[in-house]
């Protein structure tokens, strides 16, 4: 369990994990006294590599799947739903963070919208 305090007296976000082979799974909950539920995620593991996630959360659904080559990450696919119906981000967007590397070191990272925009977001 993971305890965060805020200045209300008392209160403070709660997260509780749970580890299991090849998987993390954590429940975060508000401070409100009421203790909602704030979202809930998945890790997924292959030989102690993350290979997945998934969020679900009180707006919105995150997914990501990693690509590796050569024990590097290369490529985060990424699917994003928020649950509102009026938002403009309502059905599902898909984008993918590119990786490059100057050694084992990250040199830089491309966003790359399912529109074709790309953007640079790393350095």
């Amino acid at each position: 369990m993971e305890e965060q305090y805020v200045e209300f007296e008392g209160q403070r976000y709660e997260t509780f994990w749970e580890h299991l082979e090849g998987q993390i799974f954590a429940t975060h909950f508000s401070y409100f006294p009421e203790k909602p539920a704030i979202n809930v995620e998945a890790t997924f593991f292959t030989d102690s590599v993350p290979t997945g996630f998934v969020r679900y959360a009180q707006y919105g659904l995150l997914a990501e799947i990693y690509e590796y080559e050569d024990g590097l990450l290369m490529r985060a696919h990424q699917a994003t739903r928020e649950h509102d119906p009026r938002s403009k981000k309502h059905g599902f967007t898909t984008s993918r963070f590119d990786f490059e590397y100057a050694g084992e070191q990250i040199s830089k990272i491309r966003h790359v919208w399912e529109s074709g925009t790309v953007e640079v977001v790393f350095p």
